[in-house]
């Protein structure tokens, strides 16, 4: 059990890392490649489950 924690520490940080180029790209008016960024960030903050405000129906990524 102590792991779990580190392994959601790990998404988070993956999910930063995608969210962040996907920004990086959409300001450089690279919109297909913030596209396909945003969208790996998306499947890796579904990890985190339903309840997770990231993935929950009133979450940011999913409005």
């Amino acid at each position: 059990m102590a792991l779990l924690p580190a392994v959601a520490a790990a998404q988070g940080t993956l999910w930063d890392q995608y969210n962040d180029k996907g920004n990086e790209a959409y300001r450089q008016r690279h919109y297909t490649e913030a596209e396909k960024l945003f969208l790996v960030a998306l499947n890796e903050a579904k990890r985190f489950g339903p309840l997770e405000p990231l993935t929950s129906p009133e979450g940011s990524l999913c409005n």
